[in-house]
């Protein structure tokens, strides 16, 4: 029986962000290029943004003006993924993928922790993977990480769709 549960990625276009980008089929990244998701710490809500304080030498405490609508940091989070197949194209398929999701706009979802996010892009790679050979199994693991931009809003994903 199968446990791991799949991280999905739909890839939109470049450009500035908005809502109305269009998205291919989201796409299993291990049925799709052999990776396994190892971790992906998502964040449930990353830190406020608009708090407004300011503290006075001759007054305990600070003043503080907490608006009406709360907004959020965009924040990053480094996936780990796991690099798992007997067929000798490791480089080519992790190439493959890291070609695919540069530079564009992103939808990816964690059916594990069922936390998905919009408005996502690659800010930086782990440049010093670990290589492993464990049999006939070529192992890398590497991480990618990802800023999100759109910290509020969960999305859900199926795969193909």
């Amino acid at each position: 029986m199968d446990y791991y549960k799949p991280f999905l990625i739909a890839v939109g276009s470049s450009g500035c962000y908005s809502s109305g980008i269009s998205y291919s089929q989201s796409f299993d990244t291990k049925k799709e290029y052999g990776l396994y998701v190892k971790h992906s710490p998502f964040t449930f809500r990353p830190r406020v943004k608009n708090i407004i304080t300011q503290e006075w030498i001759d007054q305990n405490g600070e003043d503080v003006f907490i608006p009406e609508t709360i907004t959020h940091e965009a924040y990053d989070f480094v996936c780990e993924f796991v690099y798992c197949r007997g067929d000798g194209n490791a480089n080519e398929n992790i190439l493959n993928f890291l070609d695919r999701i540069e530079g564009k706009w992103l939808m990816v979802y964690d059916s594990y922790t069922n936390q998905g996010r919009q408005g996502v892009y690659v800010v930086d790679y782990n440049n010093e993977p670990t290589f492993q050979r464990r049999g006939a199994m070529d192992v890398v693991i590497f991480s990618v990480t990802f800023r999100v931009n759109d910290p509020d809003t969960n999305i859900v994903l199926q795969e193909g769709v």
